[in-house]
């Protein structure tokens, strides 16, 4: 038998851990990959934007909006690195932060995606996207 709890979806707040929200897959690539094979990527897998490794760790966030700009400023995609292109600064959240605070700290520092750890390792991805339709409750998706 089937219980309408089990039939409704879960309702998220705005005051719930942004876990509740996360995506799991996580786009990555490497420092030196170059802004065409990262282009390539975001269209393929329909992102907004990777994070940027090396063999220690995340070091970035690169999103379509960092390729436009270079290629508006008439930049090679072919010979440009995403560790080049990248956001300088690293800004995450924690999984158990509240899903207004993420919201306060994307505004804050104007980005639209943040990655998501546990223990120093990336365990998701928020967008602006996901965090408004909480906020909103409109299903964006």
């Amino acid at each position: 038998m089937t219980t309408q709890s089990q039939l409704s979806p879960q309702v998220v707040r705005p005051t719930d851990p942004v876990r509740t929200i996360v995506t799991r897959f996580v786009a990555t690539v490497g420092v030196g990959e170059s802004l065409a094979s990262v282009a390539e990527s975001l269209a393929a897998d329909e992102i907004g934007a990777v994070v940027v490794e090396t063999p220690y760790g995340p070091v970035g966030v690169l999103s379509e909006r960092d390729v436009v700009r270079l290629v508006a400023t008439g930049a090679d995609l072919r010979t440009v690195e995403a560790g080049d292109a990248m956001s300088p600064e690293l800004i995450w959240a924690e999984e158990h932060d509240s899903i207004t605070a993420v919201a306060h700290s994307m505004i804050d520092y104007g980005i639209r995606h943040m990655p998501v750890m546990r223990d120093h390792k990336i365990v998701g991805i928020v967008s602006m996207r996901d965090v408004f339709a909480v906020l909103t409750g409109v299903k964006t998706r």
